[in-house]
């Protein structure tokens, strides 16, 4: 387990967190990709999302339960994960979140799954709300997640007029041939390769919705060598062809070198997120970047 994550484990297992912005330090080195509003009350976190995407002025109203843990509670009995899902919205999710809306036009009429989505799906709702995709699925391991994605869909549903996405739990690699969808066009993953223990059951799940036509998309800091070691791994598989980008938007890849610059704390290692295309089929891959915000952006590999 990484150092980050052991730090993390410490946290949940000495304090309830009664208040996020004290969660983690990595809060502080806010990158300000929404307008969001956070409010607390009872036991909830409710969070209001603001975006412009597909011309419109889109509002989500987002809530999940704020999180108090045991040592019993800390391991998911459900995935082998962390429970770190059910914490906070993490910021990868956010920049993935981003990169879906810049770049919307490319899952029109297309159908996303999202793979450990955590307790709100945030990524794969904004995206939803945009009304490009003809489905999207969020699927998490902890049925409690699924429930938490569930009712924040419903909590939406005037903004989705297009069609509803849809929550479902999936354990990765526990269920070969069984199938959420038949046909996908995205996987989409955040922050979900610091576990790598559950690497190869995230390749069965691949491997499981893999065609000619998918495209997986990874946002993942690096983490010690984690990320690392599962770019070694997807190498070494024959069926994926993978390209990788640490530059995935010149705006804000600025922000994170003047980060580093200007904070001797900011770990760049955990925070900022490295972009991992993988396919079977080159063509595709190809056809996606050269249409896609990363074509003006280097490849980093």
């Amino acid at each position: 387990m990484s150092e980050n994550w052991k730090l993390l484990r410490q946290k949940i297992l000495n304090q309830n967190l009664n208040n996020s912005s004290q969660y983690f330090q990595c809060d502080q080195y806010n990158f300000k990709l929404f307008n969001v509003i956070k409010t607390f009350r009872d036991s909830k976190v409710f969070l209001t999302y603001s975006f412009l995407a597909n011309e419109e002025f889109i509002k989500l109203d987002l809530s999940y339960e704020q999180p108090t843990f045991s040592l019993t509670q800390y391991k998911s009995e459900f995935s082998g994960f962390l429970n770190t899902g059910n914490i906070k919205i993490w910021q990868t999710e956010e920049f993935l979140g981003y990169f879906l809306l810049k770049n919307g036009f490319l899952f029109k009429d297309k159908v996303i799954l999202e793979l450990g989505g955590g307790n709100v799906g945030l990524a794969s709702l904004m995206i939803a709300a945009t009304n490009f995709p003809k489905k999207v699925i969020v699927t998490d391991g902890n049925p409690k997640s699924v429930q938490s994605v569930s009712d924040n869909i419903e909590q939406n549903k005037v903004v989705f007029k297009r069609n509803m996405p849809v929550s479902k739990q999936l354990l990765w690699g526990k269920e070969p041939g069984f199938k959420i969808c038949e046909t996908c066009n995205f996987l989409i993953v955040s922050d979900c390769l610091y576990q790598e223990d559950m690497h190869q059951s995230l390749f069965d799940t691949f491997d499981n919705y893999l065609t000619d036509e998918t495209l997986i998309i990874i946002f993942s800091p690096m983490r010690g060598k984690s990320l690392q070691n599962f770019e070694t791994k997807c190498k070494e598989n024959k069926k994926f062809v993978i390209k990788t980008f640490l530059n995935f938007d010149e705006e804000l890849f600025e922000k994170n070198l003047k980060f580093k610059t200007d904070f001797l704390s900011y770990e760049e290692n955990k925070i900022w997120p490295v972009v991992l295309l993988l396919s079977s089929n080159e063509n595709n891959l190809n056809d996606f970047i050269s249409k896609s915000t990363l074509n003006s952006n280097k490849v980093h590999c």
